[in-house]
């Protein structure tokens, strides 16, 4: 499979352009989909094999990027992109799965952690990341917590908020919001 011609970058003004594009816009190169990020990855890689493409927000992946050298430390996304049978197949293995997810929006990343006190750190990087680039979050943690040690992160808000591209598109009002649960 030729993963890299599977990947579609979404810019902020919501045009689509490849990877090779993005890559030598972003100063990137070879596996590279972000500065700390790789499509060869379990995740990203799975996200291609699953659904024969990955997409990938460009805004998301900034986040992720400052996010990652901030903290200065690895970093684990263990969800992406999403179907939506994959979101009805969560939901009924009893997670707490939104029944409409930014996942499947592709706007939104899950951010694997070992301990409460990693995730609470994390929201804190995550929040300085947001702000650096200037790019508007939710963060999901608090309602998962101490059985589920993640960080949700999607750029929702950037898009679907007041004077966002796709505001005026039907969305869950939530998305909005740049909020915290």
């Amino acid at each position: 499979m030729n993963y890299e011609d599977s990947i579609i970058i979404v810019k902020s003004d919501l045009t689509e352009i490849t990877l090779k594009e993005w890559q030598k816009e972003y100063g990137l190169s070879g596996t590279q989909i972000g500065k700390h990020y790789s499509y060869m990855e379990r995740t990203f890689r799975r996200n291609i094999e699953d659904y024969g493409s990955l997409v990938v927000y460009a805004d998301l992946m900034r986040v992720l990027d400052a996010y990652r050298e901030i903290s200065g430390k690895p970093c684990r996304v263990a969800s992406f992109n999403r179907s939506e049978a994959k979101q009805e197949d969560l939901r009924r293995r009893g997670y707490k799965a939104a029944k409409t997810s930014p996942h499947v929006a592709k706007m939104a990343a899950d951010v694997d952690l070992l301990t409460e006190a990693e995730v609470r750190e994390a929201v804190a990087h995550m929040h300085m990341a947001a702000a650096q680039t200037g790019v508007k979050c939710r963060f999901g943690w608090r309602t998962y917590l101490p059985k589920q040690t993640f960080v949700h992160l999607d750029v929702c808000p950037e898009y679907y908020g007041k004077g966002g591209l796709l505001s005026h598109t039907p969305h869950p009002k939530v998305w909005e919001a740049e909020i915290e649960w």
